[in-house]
């Protein structure tokens, strides 16, 4: 995968991060690639990988009791 560059911008890194192509064939889908390449540029400076996290949600239809 590539690394940012020293001078290299933000959308410059992207662009050539998204077209890369060992990231195409390791993250074929789109949205995944370009979270890795987000998360290598926020790491360039030492800086901490993103970080997912999940919750649990419930939905109800408006007027539904909390029975």
């Amino acid at each position: 995968m590539p690394q940012p560059r020293a001078g290299e911008t933000r959308p410059d890194y992207i662009r050539r991060c998204m077209s890369d192509g060992e990231t195409v064939g390791k993250y074929p889908d789109i949205d995944q690639r370009f979270a890795v390449c987000a998360s290598m540029w926020g790491q360039k400076d030492g800086g901490e990988p993103l970080e997912t996290k999940f919750a649990a949600l419930e939905i109800k239809s408006e007027g539904e009791d909390d029975d």
